[in-house]
């Protein structure tokens, strides 16, 4: 057997040379054997053949001799793997490979869909930015259970309540609105007691009671003073024939000293409103209007689209930035000819009569748009809007600015939400003046939502120039009670009163503390709190807002219409409250 080392013979039994002292392996078994059937290999198999000396490479024979103790005992397994390392160090080759054109192709893939992320928005910016806002609001209001309540329904259907009470008076309000049935109902109730030293001086009623109920059939309407009520009807589907031999037409005992022209004019008005909210569309054209102007804010705004890495409050992160800047005149030009034409398509052409139709329309026809807009320009040397949105992946806003700049100095508007909205729980507000590279802050407010499962809290905090302080607000989630507190201090005026003097307190910064208490259900809010009145004495306020419509359907058996003139004027008159002197 000869040694792998120095290659001198030895005996076959001899584990170590007696020349160098190296290890010798034991290859007897396999060599007696003339196959790999020790191994359990196959005749056709890639494994590795029996080792000798003689068939031992020079590498071979290095590793041998780098890599093992003169102590060590090896097996034939541990050669075998020693022969293999070389194809697993091919295949972590290979797979680290296939890894790295994986993350590569992660990055060029994401790039691709970043870029066609801004080719749709550069298809309609404004829109995109505007979704982006009501995306923002939505996840920042989405756990709030007052915001929740507030904005449970949507605006088809309403109902608001308030009431004020102190001493003696009172009064209340409701509106109620259900788009849906096209109904309305509106009720305003006034109650004050009126001292024997007053009435010397003061007439009217002490209980003032008005409703107003409409649908689209009908309008009901009722007052009430002290004893006095009266209560009357119009039928809106047949307007026009009742109205012109009415109190009301120049066919008529005429309250008002209307002329048949006057009263052409305003029942056009009113049968285009009328037959288009009757069919539910848009009597003025203020969609379509819309639409226009934000073409307009789009076609001549400059508008820049990128994706680039940013610092929103601190924080680096990847944005769509959305550009506006506006510095020609085509942005006046076209504001002013899209206001033009909706003025004469939209109203004028349709409830108008043909003769002041064309007296609006020659007035029109004078306006140069052109002009105008070239003397905006003139007036304004190097003037600048730039309104800039930065947008999440999300499609959430997390910055918005706008910045006026003239002749290289301007003022610029800042909002904040954070680079995630919906886990800042942080609304920044910041004004600042801008010279060139520099910025002076004006003012910043930053709303902080420090709410938990046991109690709603946000605090306003104020720094800069005009306010310093904070606005606390605190409530029990569960009783419902909140406490409004305001610690704010006026900068400039204590700066204008000098060094060591103090500030009037009409001057000073409003403080105030307002408890109260907040009832909240899934589609309403009630809200109660006092405060002191200017005499000494409390006030009272209750405000209740809800999802839904709570509608009284008013009904009468009079006909306003036929109602004498000298009866109107009475009612009128009671409506009016005169005073005696």
């Amino acid at each position: 057997m000869f040694c792998p080392n120095c290659g001198k013979e030895n005996d076959p039994s001899v584990r170590h040379c007696k020349s160098c002292g190296s290890f010798i392996p034991d290859f007897s078994s396999a060599e007696s054997s003339g196959t790999n059937d020790a191994l359990n290999f196959s005749e056709t198999s890639d494994a590795p053949q029996p080792m000798t000396f003689e068939n031992l490479s020079q590498d071979d024979i290095k590793d041998l001799n780098n890599n093992t103790s003169r102590y060590q005992e090896y097996t034939m397994s541990d050669v075998v793997a020693k022969k293999s390392r070389k194809k697993l160090i091919i295949a972590i080759i290979a797979i680290a490979a296939v890894i790295g054109l994986g993350v590569a192709s992660f990055f060029i893939i994401r790039s691709i869909i970043s870029g066609n992320t801004v080719k749709s928005i550069q298809e309609d910016p404004t829109k995109y930015v505007f979704d982006s806002y009501r995306a923002t609001a939505e996840s920042m209001t989405a756990n709030n259970a007052v915001v929740k309540s507030a904005t449970a329904s949507t605006n088809e259907q309403k109902t608001v309540k308030t009431t004020i009470s102190y001493n003696d008076s009172s009064q209340s309000t409701i509106y109620s609105v259900d788009a849906l049935t096209k109904k309305f109902y509106y009720r305003i109730e006034r109650s004050q007691k009126i001292s024997d030293e007053m009435k010397k001086y003061y007439s009217g009623p002490e209980n003032i009671t008005t409703e107003f109920f409409s649908d689209m059939d009908k309008a009901v309407a009722k007052f009430s003073f002290d004893n006095e009520s009266y209560d009357y009807y119009i039928n809106l589907d047949n307007l026009r024939e009742e109205a012109a031999y009415s109190a009301f037409g120049p066919k008529g005992e005429n309250i008002f000293n209307i002329d048949q022209k006057t009263f052409d004019i305003a029942m056009d008005v009113y049968d285009f409103i009328y037959n288009n909210l009757k069919n539910d569309s848009d009597p003025f054209g203020i969609v379509t209007l819309a639409n226009k102007l934000k073409d307009d804010f789009d076609k001549c705004g400059n508008v820049s689209v990128a994706n680039e890495n940013v610092d929103i409050d601190g924080t680096k992160t990847d944005a769509y930035v959305i550009s506006h800047t506006f510095n020609n005149t085509d942005i006046v030009t076209s504001l002013l000819t899209d206001v033009k034409d909706w003025i004469k398509n939209s109203i004028v052409n349709n409830i108008i009569d043909d003769e002041v139709n064309a007296a609006v329309d020659k007035v029109l026809s004078q306006i140069d748009v052109s002009q105008i807009a070239a003397q905006i320009n003139s007036s304004v040397k190097n003037f600048e809007i730039v309104f800039k949105h930065y947008v999440n992946k999300d499609n959430a806003l997390m910055q918005a600015e706008i910045l006026a700049n003239v002749n290289g100095q301007g003022i610029k508007l800042t909002l904040t939400f954070g680079a995630d909205p919906a886990s800042s729980k942080k609304i920044t507000i910041k004004a600042s003046t801008q010279g060139g590279a520099a910025e002076s802050v004006l003012q910043t407010i930053t709303v902080t939502n420090e709410s938990t499962a046991a109690q709603d809290k946000f605090v306003a905090t104020y720094t800069g120039m005009l306010l310093t302080g904070s606005t606390t607000y605190t409530r029990d989630t569960a009783t419902g009670d909140f406490t409004i507190t305001n610690n704010m201090n006026n900068p400039m005026k204590a700066l204008s009163a000098g060094q060591g003097q103090t500030v009037p307190a009409q001057d000073q910064a409003p403080n105030m503390s307002i408890s109260g208490n907040m009832k909240l259900t899934d589609d309403s809010m009630t809200i109660t709190y006092t405060e002191p009145a200017y005499d000494g004495t409390e006030m009272k306020f209750e405000y209740y807002i809800s999802g839904k419509a709570e509608i009284n359907e008013l009904s009468s058996n009079n006909n306003l219409l036929t109602t004498k003139s000298s009866d109107l004027k009475k009612m009128f008159g009671s409506i009016g409250i005169p005073a005696k002197y």
